[in-house]
């Protein structure tokens, strides 16, 4: 699971054992679910990878990337490589602020089936300005605040 690449079998039934294992994740269990089922596809982005250039010409099958900046240090939006490009490419963008409801992955379950490019970010409460900030200078984009 690593990089910024789509999730395959495998990788999603990994994240099912340790939503077993690890019951404090099992908040993420819809959107793994849906993707194993064949819903939707899912990669959850690295700091330092780069978004592949095959996302910019997906099929019908909708991709939810997944940021989540409350792992290690938390330090912002400059420190993802592919921020820039996560942001142009998506349809419309979910950030959410970690330790509050926990919904949200659900949530851009719904959300995929309307939109085949979905970016959610999860910011801890330091950051989440800064990302929410970038989000808006890109005009047009739809965003899903989660407080």
């Amino acid at each position: 699971m690593s990089g910024a690449r789509v999730m395959t079998a495998e990788d999603l039934e990994l994240a099912e054992r340790l939503n077993v294992v690890m019951p404090q994740l099992a908040y993420q269990r819809p959107l793994s679910q849906a993707a194993s089922c064949g819903n939707l596809d899912l990669a959850f982005i690295q700091r330092d990878s780069e978004m592949p250039r095959t996302w910019r010409k997906l099929g019908n099958m909708p991709l939810v990337a997944v940021i989540t900046d409350v792992t290690g240090k938390p330090a912002g939006p400059t420190t993802w490589r592919s921020t820039a490009p996560l942001i142009a490419w998506a349809e419309i963008a979910i950030l959410h602020c970690a330790g509050t409801e926990t919904g949200h992955y659900a949530h851009a379950v719904q959300i995929a089936k309307t939109h085949l490019c979905t970016l959610l970010i999860e910011a801890p409460a330091e950051t989440f300005d800064g990302w929410l900030t970038l989000l808006r200078g890109r005009p047009g984009l739809p965003i899903e605040v989660i407080r």
